[in-house]
C-alpha cells in the first residue's frame, strides 16, 4: 500500500479555525447558486443508468424487511424477539462491512475506475443469493430456522455491500453542480417509487391462490417469499450492474493520483467533519424513528385495523404502496423545481415536519371501523419521503466538497459507507425495537388475532408518540446544518481555483 495521504492539518485550508471554515462570505448568506453550467450537466443516459439501478437498493435493503415479519413470525411461528434479533445482527455485520467495502473503494485502482467493477461483481453475487433468505423449512425448530435466516442473511448483505457503497459513493462525483446533484437524485427517485410499489405489494403477492397450500387451501407465505424473491434477484442482476457499464467516474483521475488512504486515517477524518456528523445526528433520530413505527405497525395493522385479517392487512399495505408511489412521482420534480428556489435544507425541513404530521394523525386513522381510511396517512408520507430521500445524497455530496476543501483528498466511499452505516444502524434499532416493544407491550404470538385490548392499545400509544418525538429532535439538528447554498458557491470556486475544472 502506499504512504498515508498527509493528514488534514497539514493542508491550508485546514489550518482555519472550523468556524472560519465553515462561515459564509459576507453578502452571500442568502444566495442560490446560478443554473447548471452544460459541462456540469450528467447524461441523460447516464442519469438513466444510475437511476434504475436505484430499484436495487430498495429491493435489496427493503424487501427482507417487508417480508420477515409475515414470513417467520406469522407463517413460521418463530417469536418476534428472533426476528428483531436478526435485523440487529445484519445491522452489526454492516457496521464492520460498510466502512471497509467504502474504504477499499476509494482506494482502487484499475482501468475502469473505482466503483464499476464492484457494481457488476456485486450486482451479480446479491442476485444469485437473494432467494436463499426464504427457504428455511417449515418443519424446523425455531433455532433452526432463526440460524437459517440469520446465516443467509449475512451473506445477502456481503454481496449487497459490495455492490452499495461503490453504488451510493459515484452518486457523490457524477457531478460538482449543488442544482445538478438533486437532478441526478431525482432520477434515483423515480425508479425507487417503482421499487417501493413492488416491495409494498410484496407481501400480498405472496398470499396470491396459486402460492395457497393445496391440503388446507391456506396462503403459503415461503413458498411466495421464495418465488418473488427469485423474480427480484433476476432483476437486480441485470438493472444492478447498468451504472458498471454506462456511467463514467467524473473524479477518477484527480483520485487516481493521491496517494491511497489508510483506513483509520479515512475513519478519522469523516468523523471530524461538522457537517456530517450533524447529517448523520438527523438520520439516527430520522430514520430511528420512523422505523419503530414500521417495526410495530405490522402489528398493529394486522390485529388492531385489520381485525387479523391477513389478506386485508396486504391489501391495505399495498395500497400504501400504491397511493406512495403516485404522490412520489409528484414530489419528485416538485422537490427538484423548490430546491432551486429555496435551497435543499428548507425543503427538507417542510418535509420532515410533514412526516411529523402524518404520523400523529395515525392516532385516528388507523380505525378498525373503517379500516381503508389507514391509507390516506400514505399519501403525506410519500410526498415528504420522497422529497427526504432525494435531497439527503446531495447533501452528502456537499460534504464530500467541504471534506476536500479540508482535506485535500476525493473521499467519496468514506462518507457514502459511513452514512450508509448510520441508516442502517437507525434502521436496526428502529425494527429491532418493534418487536421488544410489541411483547412488551403484551402482544403474544400463539394469540393471534385475539390480542388483548390493552396490548393494542399501548402498541398504539408507541405507534403514535414514540416516532413524533425522534422527528422534533431531528428538526432541531437539521437546523444547524452550515452548508447553505452560500457557502456551497463559495467552496467551489476555491477547489476550481485548487485543482482546475475536471
Amino acid at each position: 500500500m502506499s504512504s498515508p495521504a498527509p493528514s488534514p492539518s497539514s493542508s491550508p485550508a485546514a489550518s482555519a479555525s472550523p468556524s472560519a471554515a465553515l462561515a459564509s462570505p459576507a453578502g452571500t448568506a442568502g444566495a442560490i447558486p446560478p443554473p447548471t453550467a452544460p459541462e456540469d450537466k450528467v447524461p441523460v443516459r447516464s442519469k438513466l443508468a444510475y437511476g434504475a439501478a436505484g430499484a436495487v437498493d430498495t429491493w435489496t435493503s427493503s424487501l427482507p424487511n417487508q417480508l420477515m415479519m409475515p414470513v417467520y413470525v406469522v407463517g413460521l411461528g418463530l417469536s418476534p424477539h428472533f426476528v428483531s434479533l436478526a435485523t440487529f445482527l445484519f445491522r452489526l455485520w454492516d457496521a464492520i462491512l460498510d466502512p471497509l467495502m467504502g474504504w477499499i473503494s476509494d482506494n482502487t485502482r484499475t482501468r475502469w475506475g473505482r466503483r464499476r467493477p464492484y457494481l457488476v461483481a456485486g450486482a451479480l453475487l446479491a442476485g444469485l443469493w437473494f432467494p436463499m433468505m426464504w427457504m428455511a423449512p417449515a418443519t424446523w425448530g425455531d433455532q433452526a430456522k432463526f440460524a437459517w435466516l440469520l446465516g443467509s442473511g449475512l451473506i445477502l448483505y456481503l454481496f449487497f455491500t459490495i455492490w452499495a457503497m461503490p453504488y451510493q459513493s459515484l452518486l457523490l462525483e457524477l457531478t460538482p453542480d449543488y442544482h445538478e446533484r438533486t437532478s441526478v437524485s431525482s432520477y434515483r427517485a423515480f425508479f425507487q417509487k417503482c421499487a417501493g410499489f413492488v416491495v409494498g405489494w410484496a407481501w400480498f403477492l405472496t398470499q396470491l391462490p396459486f402460492f395457497r397450500d393445496p391440503e388446507t387451501g391456506k396462503p403459503d407465505t415461503l413458498r411466495g417469499a421464495i418465488a418473488l424473491a427469485s423474480l427480484m434477484g433476476l432483476l437486480v442482476i441485470l438493472v444492478g450492474s447498468l451504472p458498471g457499464f454506462v456511467v463514467k467516474e467524473r473524479f477518477y483521475k484527480a483520485a487516481s493520483r493521491q496517494a491511497k488512504i489508510r483506513l483509520r486515517d479515512s475513519l478519522r477524518w469523516t468523523f471530524t467533519s461538522r457537517p456530517f456528523l450533524i447529517l448523520a445526528g438527523f438520520t439516527i433520530l430520522f430514520v430511528g424513528g420512523t422505523n419503530v413505527s414500521i417495526g410495530l405497525g405490522f402489528y398493529v395493522r394486522l390485529y388492531h385495523v385489520a381485525q387479523g385479517d391477513q389478506v386485508l392487512a396486504a391489501k391495505l399495505v399495498g395500497t400504501e404502496a400504491t397511493l406512495m408511489m403516485i404522490v412520489g412521482f409528484i414530489a419528485i420534480p416538485t422537490c427538484q423545481a423548490l430546491s432551486r428556489h429555496f435551497g435543499k435544507i428548507r425543503v427538507l425541513f417542510g418535509a420532515v415536519a410533514t412526516v411529523m404530521l402524518a404520523m400523529g394523525t395515525k392516532w385516528w386513522t388507523y380505525n378498525p371501523t373503517y379500516p381503508w381510511v389507514s391509507v390516506v396517512n400514505s399519501a403525506f408520507l410519500g410526498l415528504a419521503a420522497t422529497a427526504i430521500w432525494q435531497l439527503i445524497p446531495p447533501l452528502n455530496a456537499d460534504i464530500v466538497d467541504d471534506d476536500e476543501l479540508r482535506t485535500r483528498e476525493r473521499r467519496e466511499g468514506a462518507f457514502a459507507s459511513a452514512y450508509s452505516w448510520f441508516v442502517k444502524a437507525a434502521l436496526s434499532v428502529g425494527l429491532a425495537l418493534g418487536g421488544p416493544l410489541a411483547v412488551w407491550c403484551g402482544f403474544e404470538v400463539a394469540k393471534g388475532e385475539a390480542q388483548a385490548a390493552s396490548a393494542l392499545l399501548a402498541m398504539r400509544v408507541c405507534y403514535t408518540l414514540l416516532p413524533a418525538s425522534l422527528l422534533g429532535l431531528s428538526l432541531f439538528l437539521l437546523w444547524r446544518f452550515p452548508l447553505t447554498p452560500a457557502r456551497m458557491m463559495a467552496i467551489r470556486a476555491e477547489l476550481e481555483s485548487r485543482r482546475g475544472k475536471l
